[in-house]
């Protein structure tokens, strides 16, 4: 009996096993029960899960002095134990103990927590001890789990994103970088929570923001992926930390609970999130920083979590991650917390550690990761009636190693002395990414001596040893099957990953997983990609990915229609017309795709009680109601016939065009190549076709009607066979016309009485053309020409432009061959600078990241925004720029010229403008020749202070620039003797804020083309060659017989006029404005410190904003001039050309170079403010 008692002591004990784990990795650690044997004073313990042996001294006596370990009672006898035996006469120690469970528990006859056994002598467990022989209560050893029927794993793929790995200087892992083929979730990790505010951050400072912005923009690339905000982690509840209680305190108030719902769907909803996944580590768990009312207070913030999130009107997901460990798990309500959850995320790695050593399991070598505990661990879950479809199994992309104490020990309960040597990345004792263990195999595949992988088959893990005493355990494409393969048996309904930026960049940990040899192909994404933008351009264009939102929302003008939506509209459907709500305060929403830019386009049509709502011409219907709402033509009153509908105008300007009417009234046929898409009798009610009846009279002669009908001729409606305009087009409405609106999705092409019948509509209504547009007739302009193919963009990054050229074009052209240069783009350049005769000033600039170098190395943190940005489409009519992850940039797009498009880095604030805004200083002639308001700087006093060492004690304001080594000019001297690591003058300084190595707030990343056009602009430079734009326009007022030739020079045209508006939309764009406002301020700091530490600067700050106010200014009109000059050209040359005759490529350009004219408003560079501190 002693015997039995001391092997559950130890048993007990082992269940608090405590687990730990490095910063950067989810972990958890499921407690197994052990069969022990006495042999002496030692413990042999018998590991059943995995038939290993392993021994491990430890005395679970006591005595006089020394009590039990374990917190029992320590009886007469010397062994540990509870009840009167124990804790009545003779007890030495811990005497008012009582058991788990039990009779002698505090409570007589509590049960353990999860449904566990309550063995004989009051110990909680899972085994044939605890669950057998004279088990007291929940004596189910291997309990079955419940719910029928699940799923597969595959139907779920979560992929984790360590967010910190887009910072890394070793592995570097953007968002965009995940094989998103293979997943079906992303979750970001981690968020944490502010301890005051509750709202979400990044888990540190060196964590940019733009990383939530970075993998919801996964989206982009997929769109159905779903991604979820992942909030907490192991560290976050570290001890010793602010954020340790945050979770507890947020549970524990309902106030909290609802500050931190509202912060939470705040953020999701500004983000785009698709759900949150709650990894708080753990509660209850005292070693955790847990409290006792934990338990019941996690259940309260995941109810106050899905109301929040229900009475939202997004469908969004809710889950929490789980540990497989029933010490830390039997602190979890799972019943009651999966009442609201939608799935929960076990953990079902790190099983074993390094952190052993200081368990009962002792110090030797376990799999972290092995399908015998695993199933173990699910049992836990099938107790409280968890069923598998609600469980997502984890699955571990890393292995965890160890250094062996013996050598010739290297199976499997064999003693460590400590973690492997740190991994080349992860650079932490213990753990291996699996790149690295993948780079261990490849080195060693030659070695058969040396190394030696186990495929333990029972447990579905592999381990291997290598370097004499480094052991590891990992999984591959065999064990993953197998565990697979036994969760779907079982009926898991998902699994997660953890983590897929540990996969190689080969992706081969993603295809072992997923049995797919394709995962990462960028030609499959792409193809995906292309296709999923043709289905999305034609629900934009005629408003199929518009839809109600049918609840009605109380103040509509403040409704949130979600990510990538807008509220285009409202209708007031239920609210039974309450005279009360005024208007944007009572209906149902209408939401659009942002792509379909609705906004400002969208009208109720139909009025009065007998609403006829019937869209005008070049207006599609994409929705009905009987109430109508607003933005209207009438009131919202109810119709008492027919019905409103809600139309909003496109431009079908790309289908149409090239299509006409036939004149007269005698069914003029179309032209060979055209074919009639729709007829009419009398189009536009113009009464040409129409004849005369005569008129209806009563009985006594007087006349009550007229009557008329048109002729039997009429017109045809011709488009181009080669370019078919419409797929479908047909005349709705006929008797009265009660019926006259075109479907959803239909172009209102025209309205007229008559349409195709010789009858007219009566009560002066009219029929409508409905026609379905074919989508392949909407590109028809194309932008697409290599503006750098004859090398006028190789030196794109190169500026050796004096400041003696001032400002004003001299008639050459940028765009044009350059002069090539021996030095290498990014490396420092020093310039001479006439500041007044005899006065000249030497100014260096830093070396910076040239090209994809702007990704990589130090300094790479303070590049806010990882990727670049180019036009969103080739169709020129779109003016817009995209923002492409790196990664996904498509360097290799093939333009006609068949050459790749070049990218280069790209100084927001050009390099040139500090030459400019110092001689400016000196002249107190602004760029736009205007006078300086501010009084001007005497040029001995730049000179003097530019190249000077700062006064000693200067109080310098913090650039936050990075320390950076291994590159020329960083740590050794560049060509001009400076470390731009030590900033020891103005010039370093202001240089510095350019843009450098090391720091890269102001830099981006732009094809060549576009960086140059920005630079010209900002010059006072013509963007593109005149000559060239001459030569091209030449060729196409000859109207040569080559179209292949005569489409060339049209694309150059165009594209050199779209490129002018993406590029000022690049320079706008809203993403990039938060991060260059952090280098203008401190170009504004620095301006500050030039007036406070060296005489004759004071004028200096208002110089500069006067300046940057000016520069803009200039280069808007400079932008605005050149469009208006080149298009002004193209229609003037070709004037006298007939459009209808004329051939596709000319028509193309006449519409397009029409269109760019109607868009010269775009041609603003906003200025970026100083913000408040």
């Amino acid at each position: 009996m002693f015997q039995s008692i001391i092997i559950l002591s130890l048993l007990a004990l082992s269940s608090v096993d405590l687990v730990h784990a490095s910063q950067h990795h989810r972990h958890a650690s499921f407690h197994r029960p052990r069969h022990s044997i006495q042999s002496g004073d030692a413990f042999l313990v018998n590991e059943t899960a995995t038939h290993v042996e392993l021994s491990r001294r430890d005395d679970y006596t006591c005595a006089p002095g020394r009590p039990c370990k374990n917190g029992a009672c320590c009886g007469e006898s010397g062994n540990c134990g509870y009840g009167p035996v124990y804790c009545g006469q003779g007890c030495s120690s811990n005497c008012d103990a009582t058991a788990e469970c039990g009779q002698f528990s505090k409570i007589p006859g509590k049960t353990c927590p999860l449904n566990t056994c309550c063995s004989e002598f009051g110990f909680c467990g899972t085994t044939a001890d605890f669950c057998t022989k004279n088990c007291q209560s929940n004596c189910v050893e291997h309990p079955k789990p419940s719910g029928g029927a699940g799923g597969k794993v595959d139907d779920r793929v979560i992929g984790y994103w360590e967010a910190w790995n887009a910072r890394s200087d070793c592995h570097n892992t953007q968002a965009s970088d995940l094989p998103l083929d293979a997943l079906t979730h992303v979750n970001y990790a981690f968020a944490y929570i502010d301890p005051n505010s509750f709202e979400i951050t990044t888990m540190d400072a060196q964590t940019p923001v733009s990383t939530f912005q970075d993998v919801v923009s996964l989206k982009d690339l997929k769109p159905d992926l779903k991604i979820f905000v992942s909030i907490g982690g192991w560290t976050f509840s570290d001890d010793d930390t602010v954020t340790q209680p945050v979770f507890g305190n947020i549970a524990r108030s309902a106030d909290n609970r609802q500050k931190f719902a509202d912060s939470l769907l705040k953020f999701m909803t500004g983000y785009g999130f698709d759900g949150v996944d709650l990894d708080w580590e753990y509660p209850g768990a005292p070693d955790r920083g847990g409290k006792v009312d934990d338990t019941e207070n996690y259940v309260k913030l995941l109810k106050t979590l899905r109301s929040s999130f229900d009475n939202s009107g997004r469908d969004l997901g809710l889950t929490f991650t789980a540990p497989s460990s029933f010490w830390y798990l039997r602190w979890f309500d799972l019943p009651g917390m999966m009442e609201y959850a939608d799935w929960v995320n076990l953990m079902s790695y790190d099983l074993h550690g390094v952190w052993d050593s200081s368990n009962p399991i002792g110090a030797i070598v376990q799999a972290h990761t092995n399908l015998t505990e695993i199933k173990l661990a699910a049992e836990l879950f099938w107790r409280v009636d968890i069923p598998p479809s609600k469980i997502a199994l984890g699955f571990g992309f890393y292995g965890r190693a160890f250094t062996l104490a013996d050598p010739s020990c290297n199976t499997p309960g064999c003693p460590f002395s400590g973690g492997a040597k740190k991994g080349a990345c992860t650079a932490t004792s213990g753990y291996l990414a699996h790149y690295e263990i993948q780079d261990i195999l490849n080195k060693n595949k030659n070695k058969k001596r040396d190394l030696a992988v186990v495929h333990d088959e029972e447990a579905a893990v592999k381990y291997l040893h290598w370097d004499n005493d480094q052991w590891i355990s990992f999984d591959d494409a065999d064990t993953y099957k197998q565990k697979k393969e036994w969760a779907n048996s079982v009926g898991f309904s998902g699994s997660l990953i953890w983590a897929s930026d540990l996969d190689d960049y080969e992706n081969t940990a993603h295809k072992a997983f997923t049995g797919n040899d394709r995962i990462g192909s960028r030609k499959q994404l792409s193809d995906y990609n292309l296709k999923d933008q043709y289905k999305e351009t034609a629900n934009s264009f005629l408003g199929q990915g518009c839809k109600f939102n049918e609840t009605v929302v109380s103040d509509v003008k403040s409704y949130n229609c979600g990510t990538d939506m807008e509220l285009v509209a409202y209708d007031t459907h239920g609210c039974k017309g309450d005279k009360k709500h005024k208007d944007w305060q009572c209906g149902w929403p209408m939401c659009c795709p942002t792509s379909a830019r609705m906004k400002d386009r969208c009208m109720w049509r139909g009025s009065g009680g007998d609403c006829n709502g019937q869209c005008h011409s070049n207006e599609v219907k994409i929705g009905g109601s009987s109430w109508g709402g607003s933005p209207g033509e009438g009131n919202t009153g109810r119709c008492s016939r027919g019905g409103k509908a809600l139309c909003c105008t496109v431009d079908i300007e790309p289908v149409t065009h090239g299509c006409y009417w036939t004149k007269g009234c005698d069914n003029t046929k179309c032209a060979a190549d055209e074919e009639s898409v729709a007829h009419a009798f009398s189009i536009n009610n113009n009464n040409e076709c129409v004849e005369e009846l005569p008129p209806l009279k009563r009985r006594d002669g007087e006349i009550f009607s007229l009557q008329s009908r048109a002729s039997t001729g009429g017109q045809n409606y011709c488009c181009k066979k080669s370019k078919k305009a419409f797929d479908k087009c047909s005349w709705v409405g006929s008797g009265d016309c009660a019926k006259n609106t075109c479907g959803r999705g239909e172009v209102t092409l025209a309205t007229d009485s008559y349409g195709d019948s010789t009858d007219a509509c009566n009560w002066w209504r009219s029929k409508a053309l409905c026609c379905t547009p074919n989508q392949d007739a909407l590109n028809v302009a194309v932008c697409d020409e290599d503006l750098c193919e004859d090398g006028s963009c190789d030196a794109a990054e190169i500026d050796d432009e004096s400041i003696e050229k001032r400002f004003m074009s001299d008639g050459a052209d940028h765009l044009e061959e350059r002069a090539k240069t021996n030095r290498p783009a990014g490396a420092a350049v020093q310039r001479r600078v006439a500041l007044e005769k005899g006065l000249v000033l030497i100014m260096t600039s830093a070396p910076y990241p040239s090209g994809a170098k702007v990704f990589s190395g130090g300094g790479l943190s303070t590049l806010a925004l990882k990727g670049g940005f180019m036009m969103a489409d080739t169709v020129c009519t779109n003016l817009g720029v995209a923002f492409h992850s790196v990664g996904n940039i498509p360097t290799s797009l093939i333009a006609i010229s068949g050459k790749p498009i070049r990218w280069a880095t790209e100084h927001w604030r050009e390099i040139s403008s500090l030459q400019y805004l110092l001689e400016v200083a000196v002249t107190g002639v602004l760029v736009s020749q205007k006078a300086l308001k501010t009084a001007k700087m005497q040029a001995k006093d730049v000179y003097n202070a530019w190249n000077s060492a700062y006064p000693a004690g200067a109080t310098l304001a913090s650039l936050g620039e990075q320390f950076v080594t291994g590159v020329k000019g960083f740590g050794s001297d560049d060509d001009f003797g400076n470390d731009w690591n030590n900033l020891k003058t103005p010039n370093m300084r202001f240089y510095t804020v350019i843009g450098s190595h090391a720091y890269r707030y102001g830099l981006s990343y732009l094809p060549g083309d576009m960086n140059t056009i920005k630079s010209n602009l900002l010059r006072g430079m013509q963007p593109v060659a005149l000559n060239k734009f001459t030569q091209r326009l030449n060729k196409v007022v000859a109207k040569g017989t080559d179209l292949t030739d005569l489409e060339s020079a049209v694309t150059f045209l165009l594209t050199g006029i779209q490129r002018v508006f993406g590029t000022v939309a690049y320079y706008n764009d809203a993403s990039l404005a938060h991060y260059f406002d952090k280098s203008t301020r401190d170009m504004a700091t620095l301006a500050e410190e030039m007036a406070t530490y060296f005489p004759g600067w004071d004028n200096f700050p208002a110089i500069l904003k006067e300046y940057q106010a000016d520069l803009l200014d200039f280069a808007s009109k400079n932008a605005k001039n050149f469009v208006t000059a080149r298009c002004g050209l193209i229609l003037d040359k070709l004037k006298d050309v007939d459009v209808t005759t004329a051939a596709e490529p000319i028509r193309n350009l006449i519409q397009t170079t029409e269109y760019f004219m109607t868009q010269l408003d775009k041609l603003k560079f906003s200025d970026t403010p100083v913000a408040a501190e």
